[in-house]
């Protein structure tokens, strides 16, 4: 009745949440209390408000990837913004962010508000990045090489010139003879004598792999001889295919599932950086 207290009013429940008493309006308004006078003389209706108490679960999902497992899940209340969010791991692929659904879905930020009362599930997105790929793929199976199982290696990048240094040996498990020069000179009497399992010769073009084979066969008979081109000695895609073919070449049944056709491919080699034995 106007101009009387409202008395006694009646509690509330909501399940993950606390009851924060009765208003005059959904949002805002005025709270009111038994104590509170009554001033509206028609009927009316008092809503009930809440403050939100129960968290609900973030659990971020690698979709192909992996994700620590103490950074896997968020317990958030409906609103909050996400913040922090882990950072996945998958060899080759490069990471493109959160997603509300394993393909499609809408991309979350850390700014992004946790807008629902239910758990959900982020899911990582990938571009899959051939040259981290097959780079990961060959320092794997680089590591299951034991040291009595090295091979030994000579490159030639001009007559009787070598590399103290070579990566592309190195890089695939196998063991560069020239190492321990002093100088990069050589002498064939000298590569004989360290025995190669392969011997590798540089040429700048592919186009002059026939004539560069044929000299080294001349000058090793018997011995395997691959023909490399040069840019073969970098990290960029020549270089990574080059490294995965001779580690074939050498270490045959570590590589029975890498298709060397597929490599060139993914790696966009129109000509092939290396020939031979």
């Amino acid at each position: 009745m106007v101009g009387e207290p409202y008395g006694v009013l009646p509690g509330a429940q909501w399940r993950g949440r606390s009851f924060d008493g009765w208003w005059t309006e959904p949002a805002g308004g005025v709270h009111v209390t038994a104590d509170t006078i009554v001033t509206t003389e028609t009927d009316h209706t008092l809503f009930a408000h809440w403050i939100q108490t129960q968290g609900f679960v973030l659990t971020f999902d690698g979709n192909g990837g992996r994700v620590k497992s103490k950074e896997a899940r968020l317990q958030l209340r409906a609103g909050e913004p996400i913040g922090n969010m882990p950072v996945p791991v998958r060899e080759g692929w490069d990471f493109l962010g959160w997603w509300t659904e394993p393909e499609g879905g809408g991309q979350i930020f850390p700014e992004t508000a946790f807008d629902t009362e239910i758990d959900r599930t982020a899911y990582a997105h990938w571009e899959y990045n051939p040259i981290e790929y097959w780079t990961f793929t060959l320092q794997n199976k680089t590591q299951q090489i034991y040291l009595c199982q090295q091979e030994p290696v000579y490159l030639e990048i001009a007559d009787h010139m070598t590399q103290i240094v070579c990566p592309l040996i190195t890089d695939t498990g196998s063991c560069n003879i020239a190492a321990y020069l002093n100088s990069p000179e050589t002498t064939d009497d000298w590569v004989e004598a360290k025995n190669p399992a392969v011997i590798l010769r540089c040429v700048s073009s592919m186009e002059e792999a026939d004539a560069a084979y044929t000299a080294m066969s001349g000058r090793f008979p018997g011995r395997a001889i691959l023909i490399v081109k040069t840019d073969a000695l970098g990290s960029g895609p020549s270089g990574i295919y080059a490294r995965l073919a001779l580690a074939k070449y050498l270490y045959g049944d570590w590589y029975t599932d890498v298709d060397l056709t597929v490599v060139a491919a993914e790696l966009s080699l129109d000509v092939l950086p290396i020939y031979g034995t």
